[in-house]
């Protein structure tokens, strides 16, 4: 095995065996060169951008009809979650989602693209879209990588919202049969990267916007996971809840038997 090779490898072990840790590498590891050289942003987006015309893909049918196709996606995906959850409480459609996975699922999505991304960072961080900054024929100025200050008021560019909703979906690779994960994995991250790279096509957002998003989403994911499957994680504390549930019962059925006595009268021999 090369040296490159090897090191792929050691990247791939440390990826699936350590993906919390990866990901805050990865967000460190995209985050100082842009932020050193914010040029690299713009170089990536003028790419897209035709002189005169501006970014060409917001304008032609079939990017703007892929971008609809992704917000329906992540919609029907959405509603698929909340009615699992509904009916997973009532014990109801065995064959939609149980009810540990309906809420794994709708924590990721609520938490990740609609709290963090959307009602936080892109309401926190002011940074310009490309196809408003002054190199791209806009009126504002270029807005680095985390720098909160922006010009941008609302809906700003940093981090993407839709990268976000097209990246969350690998989440329910986590509640497919295992057999199916790598297969599924490898369709649904084609399906982000392309959603997510027509949205840089669009001067919607900065290549950053989109990785960095890819990276605190799949972070949330990581988390729900976790929090819900949290047994898998802590078989000792998994024992733990067993003996506290049991506790309730076990009083109980002491209360049952101490009435369950018969009174000794005082004075009586036996």
């Amino acid at each position: 095995m090369s040296e490159a090779a090897a090191w792929f490898a050691g990247l791939e072990r440390f990826a699936r065996t350590r993906p919390l840790g990866f990901l805050l590498v990865a967000i460190l590891a995209i985050s100082v060169p842009v932020m050193l050289v914010p040029g690299i942003d713009i170089a990536i987006s003028r790419l897209f951008y035709v002189p005169g015309v501006g970014f060409a893909a917001g304008k032609a049918p079939g990017p703007v009809a892929l971008r609809s196709i992704g917000q329906w996606v992540t919609g029907l995906l959405a509603v698929f979650v909340l009615v699992s959850l509904i009916a997973s409480a009532f014990g109801r459609f065995r064959y939609l989602l149980g009810v540990r996975a309906a809420c794994f699922l709708a924590l990721s999505l609520l938490l990740g693209p609609a709290l963090l991304v959307n009602g936080i960072m892109k309401e926190l961080w002011g940074r310009v879209r490309p196809r408003d900054i002054v190199e791209f024929g806009g009126t504002l100025d270029f807005t680095p990588a985390w720098q909160v200050y922006g010009h941008c008021t609302s809906n700003c560019s940093f981090v993407s919202g839709e990268a976000s909703s097209s990246i969350c979906i690998l989440a329910f690779v986590l509640v497919m049969a295992k057999e199916w994960r790598a297969r599924a994995a490898t369709w649904l991250f084609g399906y982000a990267s392309v959603m997510s790279m027509n949205r840089l096509a669009f001067g919607g957002h900065f290549m950053s916007d989109i990785l960095l998003s890819w990276c605190v989403t799949l972070i949330v994911v990581i988390a729900c996971y976790r929090l819900c499957y949290w047994t898998e994680y802590q078989p000792m504390r998994a024992g733990s809840l067993r003996l506290v549930r049991e506790i309730p019962g076990a009083i109980r059925q002491r209360i049952a038997t101490v009435r369950a006595r018969k009174p000794v009268e005082v004075g009586a021999t036996a």
